[in-house]
């Protein structure tokens, strides 16, 4: 886990939600605190040492960013498995167990799981879960389209993690990497349908404020992954400014379509056709909203069919 300026009570939340969890492995947090200068270090220090009997602590000289961060936790930790946790968010009691438990019954390598989605004064927004689990060809054809595996929910063997040589330094897409980078080196991944962690929307949050550099990364990277070739950092795409500012422009209308008259709406979506950004846009919602609930209903009838796989194999 990594802090850096969040609000101390989001981050005692995070804490005592992890804190909390009834699991059969030794439990050890490694807490990198990016921020020399944050106020409540003593604070989260006195909750960690409290309360797990297992810590790591390290406050960083300077502010290091979270890729470099995270790759610091994963030098310090110990245990044979790897967990994702972000600060600003609540884990489920028993995610871990759940997690685990998903992980050996399948023989998978690396999982995560559906979210709750909440504000950040933490009223729900969307429960993202499904019923059952995808993994082989099935999630395949999910993280082929869009990132599904939400990185506070992650649990992975801690091979992976080494092997993969922890987290490149892609701004606003490291997780897809890391998930498409696991899946290129034949990682088996799966997606437990359950939701085991409500994730706060948090307006500051990285993904929030560069929303349009993540949305042409994430593009690039689709496009390496499913033609088979490595997506080399020194060849990410330059950030077309003009483009940027017509991104914002459409998702600012987006915001306001509850308010839109019938025919402004369909004007908006004429426009958001008619431009990649708008197509960007498109394309993450229907995915987010639909193909996984599509695809596990395509599961669920061939699986009645008895086509010839076991669970773990879809």
């Amino acid at each position: 886990m990594t802090v850096y300026k969040e609000p101390l009570n989001w981050v005692e939340k995070a804490l005592y939600s992890i804190s909390d969890q009834n699991i059969d492995e030794a439990l050890e947090l490694v807490l990198v605190i990016d921020n020399p200068n944050y106020r409540y270090i003593s604070n989260i220090k006195h909750i960690v040492q409290s309360s797990f009997d297992k810590n790591i602590i390290i406050v960083n000289d300077v502010n290091k960013g979270l890729v470099e961060s995270l790759n610091i936790a994963f030098s310090h930790a110990t245990g044979n498995y790897i967990a994702r946790m972000d600060c600003d968010d609540i884990s489920f009691l028993g995610r871990f167990n759940e997690e685990l438990t998903f992980l050996k019954n399948n023989n998978l390598d690396f999982v995560a799981s559906s979210i709750i989605l909440i504000s950040e004064e933490e009223h729900q927004l969307a429960d993202l879960s499904f019923s059952g689990s995808l993994s082989g060809k099935y999630l395949n054809c999910v993280q082929g389209k869009q990132n599904q595996f939400w990185h506070p929910t992650w649990l992975m063997k801690r091979k992976v993690m080494k092997d993969l040589h922890g987290y490149r330094a892609i701004p606003s897409v490291e997780d897809y990497d890391f998930v498409l980078r696991a899946l290129s080196n034949n990682f088996r991944l799966g997606l437990l349908g359950k939701a085991t962690v409500k994730k706060r929307f948090n307006r500051l949050s990285i993904s929030e404020m560069d929303n349009y550099r993540q949305s042409v990364y994430t593009q690039w990277l689709l496009k390496k992954y499913n033609s088979g070739e490595q997506a080399e950092l020194k060849n990410l795409p330059v950030i077309n400014k003009k483009k940027e500012l017509r991104f914002y422009e459409v998702k600012k209308m987006l915001a306001t379509r509850k308010k839109m008259t019938i025919a402004s709406k369909v004007l908006l979506l004429v426009k958001m056709v008619s431009i990649t950004e708008g197509r960007y846009i498109l394309k993450s919602i229907f995915v987010q909203r639909y193909q996984i609930k599509g695809l596990n209903f395509i599961k669920k009838i061939l699986m009645k069919l008895k086509v010839g796989s076991s669970d773990a194999d879809y």
